[in-house]
């Protein structure tokens, strides 16, 4: 017999009793699905299955953040399996976990831990998570770990704390029924959400940013702007909406709030493809900031010209840029030298290489992606679409690279889809192959290639490129077609 300390994880399927007795056939199915699932997270974050207790396991991890995690994981698996099927086939389980000593005799695990553990999975949320106060001081400063105090449970004499653990940032963030978090330093925590935001870990920087918001902060009106807008750059633009009503309620004469309120419309209207909104709300948010808060002048430049760009306003470009100011470790004073080259008439080869090795100097994947944006404009504008689609290509990877940086994996996705910069480079070389075909067929044309070479293929069967102009070669590989 030996004595172990490791994070403890029950489960137990919700119901599974009038399941087997309705249709003890599909009862067995089910469990079998379910099971797979339980044994692929489990040996994924290294878990130690100690035994099947007939519709759940026990199981030992040694990491106690993984064995949370694992837990997680199997819920959203379950939930999207749900998903997929019936009513009737549908299963949901609820999942208990402590740390704590156990001992190891004939293949079972006993102890204390081991009965706080079991005895917390039935008290767990419907298709959810709980875990011990222990376990919850373990794991609680993980980024992508979202908890909120639960039930209280009575085991004989004593009693054990228990937290709820959330699937997701949003419901945690929502706090419907209104769970009480750990009390913290709001000022640590605060400032932790802010070197969470410039690692371009967004999540983690909401989640800390709330939990010094309801940590009575004096600077309420502060965080949650600052909860907004990072909301906004996660791609989290619904909820973002929301929150920033709530916000302009709570404005009143305070101009440097106003501006952020300015700044984060104007996002929300480029989002929702409203560009002239956008411009002037950015424009209006550039006024207030440049006589209360300098330091984001140059944000709202850049922001202000990449809209007039996609509006195809292009000769009011030049007079924003003028109004750009020196602001020691401002990255965004980079981009719009790119802008400023953007609108030269002549570009050097000179120049625009010492603005690439500029941007490609930087250890931000995401301002690289932005950088190498502007690179691909300037290419589009000299007709060098080789270069263009290079560049569109590097701010692509650079782009996928920074949404690695948000420790929750299931936002990531919405970085790069829901937020119009970033879909704005990852579409860009459909326009480049466009420009492309677009200057070929009038190379064409302009040789008086005789009209025959135009026909009906409408993709090169050798590269895959589309062939819009039906010509009777591929522009991309040069495949007779």
């Amino acid at each position: 017999m030996s004595v172990n300390t490791s994070s403890i994880m029950y489960t137990d399927v919700v119901g599974y009793s009038k399941l087997t007795g309705d249709n003890q056939e599909l009862a067995l199915i089910i469990l079998e699905e379910h099971n797979e699932i339980l044994k692929k997270y489990t040996e994924e974050y290294s878990g130690n299955t100690v035994k099947l207790t007939g519709d759940g396991l026990c199981a030992l991890f040694d990491n106690p953040i993984d064995s949370v995690k694992c837990a997680i994981d199997i819920q959203l698996a379950l939930y999207r399996r749900n998903q997929l099927n019936t009513k009737e086939r549908q299963v949901r389980i609820r999942i208990g976990l402590h740390y704590g000593a156990y001992e190891y005799k004939n293949n079972d695990v006993f102890g204390d831990a081991v009965n706080i553990a079991k005895n917390i999975e039935p008290i767990a949320p419907y298709g959810g998570i709980a875990i011990s106060d222990v376990l919850s001081d373990l794991v609680s400063d993980e980024g992508n770990i979202y908890i909120r105090e639960y039930k209280v449970l009575q085991l004989g004499d004593s009693q054990v704390k228990t937290y709820e653990v959330f699937l997701d940032l949003l419901t945690w963030l929502k706090n419907k029924n209104k769970q009480s978090l750990h009390t913290h330093d709001s000022e640590k925590m605060y400032i932790k959400a802010h070197n969470c935001f410039h690692d371009g870990d967004y999540s983690s920087a909401i989640k800390f940013a709330a939990i010094a918001l309801e940590s009575k902060s004096k600077n309420y009106n502060e965080i949650e702007s600052f909860i907004c807008n990072t909301l906004i750059s996660l791609g989290e633009l619904n909820y973002a909406k929301k929150m920033l009503s709530n916000i302009k309620l709570n404005c009143k004469d305070d101009l440097k709030l106003q501006a952020h309120i300015y700044k984060m419309e104007g996002h929300l209207s480029l989002n929702n493809s409203d560009l002239n909104s956008a411009k002037d709300l950015f424009f209006q948010s550039l006024q207030l900031m440049q006589k209360t808060n300098t330091r984001y002048v140059n944000e709202l430049i850049y922001n202000v010209c990449i809209t007039l760009l996609y509006n195809n306003e292009n000769d009011q470009v030049i007079s924003f840029l003028e109004q750009v100011i020196d602001v020691e470790n401002d990255q965004y004073l980079l981009l719009v030298e790119g802008l400023k080259i953007l609108t030269l008439d002549s570009i050097s080869a000179n120049i625009l290489e010492s603005y690439i090795h500029k941007i490609n100097s930087s250890e931000n994947s995401h301002f690289i992606s932005l950088g190498f944006r502007v690179v691909t404009l300037i290419y589009i504008k000299i007709k060098n679409y080789n270069k263009a689609q290079e560049a569109i290509d590097y701010a692509q990877k650079k782009l996928k690279l920074s949404s690695k940086n948000i420790s929750d994996s299931y936002q990531r996705k919405s970085f790069l889809e829901d937020v119009y910069v970033h879909r704005d480079i990852m579409n860009l070389s459909n326009k480049i192959s466009d420009y492309f075909v677009e200057m070929t067929y009038n190379e064409v044309k302009d040789d008086n290639i005789d009209s025959e070479i135009i026909i009906d293929s409408s993709f090169c069967t050798n590269c895959g490129f589309k062939n819009k102009k039906k010509f009777n070669f591929c522009v991309s590989c040069g495949n007779k077609l």
